[in-house]
């Protein structure tokens, strides 16, 4: 066995400079590959050495193999660092419990949305300001419709005093031309209703007009000269609650037109020049609800504006079939172990299935199965 392995070995390592005279000897015997044990200190010459390691020697020497500085007399050499944390888990734990909890950044919630508050919705026609011509006016919805209900009073007549109504921007335009489409419904009782529209009005003796009364449609028109109205055979007057779709032309040459529910109701009417050129200068157009003795006139007039109009949902209507009498139907029958069904040639009519103990019946009954016998 080699001896060698039992033998002490001498290691040697170079730690820093700074360590001591030895420790820099050591590296110097190195150097000079002279064999030195880690327990001798030998001097020797530091000319054969690199110029930075002599360096290095010969301060190390001066220093006495010191590289820091050496404290003074009466300074606080210090004091060994004493930590007084947790030593132990349960310490650890406890510490932990008594941290405050830590304070969580607030979310940013949306916003709760705000119910939006209904507009409120005016009348478009107005009553005019004149006291004794003035009616009502209501708003009213309808079947997903908004409306202007203009009424006539005990107050108006049918002739000076009728209930006058007028809407913001309707007018005649500056050439002279007039246009009204108006979609209406009939809400006086029958045949006491006096409706119409004035064109380029002044006052109730100077004006164009196209209405009705009980005994149908006709046109008027009135002037300090001439005066006069339709005396042809006449289109009906619109029935109470129905809906009418009145449009009405009067252009500046005089000509005169007007359909409801694209019915003429009557012929073109040329204004005479005296009363066309009388008022042509004239720019109202207002609608007229009239009353005679006890008799109202009540219109509701279509809105512009629907916005904000509830729907009403109208409930689809059952389908129902013919009845069948079982009579005179001819039934074949289908069965198994478990099922019986009587079903009409005429598929696909089932007169009644029995399913083990029961029978369910057309009718929706159920029977013992030797009822169905």
């Amino acid at each position: 066995m080699n001896k060698g392995l039992f033998e002490k070995r001498c290691k040697y390592s170079i730690r820093k400079f700074s360590l001591g005279v030895a420790s820099v000897m050591i590296g110097a015997a190195f150097f000079g590959t002279s064999p030195v044990l880690a327990d001798s200190v030998q001097s020797g010459s530091t000319a054969n050495l690199p110029a930075d390691l002599a360096t290095a020697l010969a301060t190390a020497k001066e220093n006495d193999g010191r590289d820091f500085e050496a404290p003074k007399v009466g300074e606080d050499q210090g004091s060994p660092e004493v930590t007084d944390g947790p030593k132990t888990e349960e310490e650890l734990l406890a510490l932990e419990k008594e941290k405050p909890a830590e304070e969580k950044p607030k979310e940013d919630k949306p916003a709760a949305a705000k119910p939006e508050t209904p507009k409120t919705v005016t009348p478009e026609w107005q009553t005019v300001e004149k006291k004794e011509q003035q009616g009502t006016v209501t708003i009213r919805e309808e079947k997903g419709v908004r409306y202007n209900q203009l009424s006539s009073t005990a107050q108006n007549d049918n002739a000076g005093k009728p209930a006058l109504f007028e809407k913001k921007g309707l007018t005649v335009d500056a050439n002279g031309n007039a246009t009204v489409d108006l979609t209406f419904k009939d809400d006086s009782e029958k045949g006491k209703s006096r409706f119409g529209v004035f064109l380029k009005f002044k006052d109730t003796k100077n004006n164009v007009f196209v209405g009705y009364d009980k005994d149908g449609w006709f046109w008027e028109y009135k002037s300090p000269t001439t005066s006069t109205w339709y005396r042809g055979s006449r289109v009906a007057a619109p029935e109470t609650g129905s809906t009418n779709r009145l449009s009405i032309t009067l252009k500046s040459d005089g000509q005169l037109n007007a359909s409801n529910n694209d019915v003429n109701l009557f012929d073109t009417v040329t204004l005479p020049a005296a009363v066309n050129d009388h008022l042509k200068n004239e720019k109202k157009i207002l609608l007229k609800a009239g009353s005679y003795d006890d008799e109202r006139t009540v219109v509701s007039v279509k809105t512009d504006n629907q916005e904000g109009v509830k729907t009403e949902d109208t409930p689809a209507e059952k389908e129902t079939g013919p009845e069948v009498d079982d009579s005179k139907v001819t039934y074949d029958t289908i069965q198994s172990k478990v099922l019986k069904a009587v079903i009409d040639q005429a598929f696909p009519s089932c007169q009644g299935i029995q399913l083990e103990w029961t029978y369910f019946a057309r009718t929706g009954s159920t029977v013992q199965p030797s009822l169905y016998q």
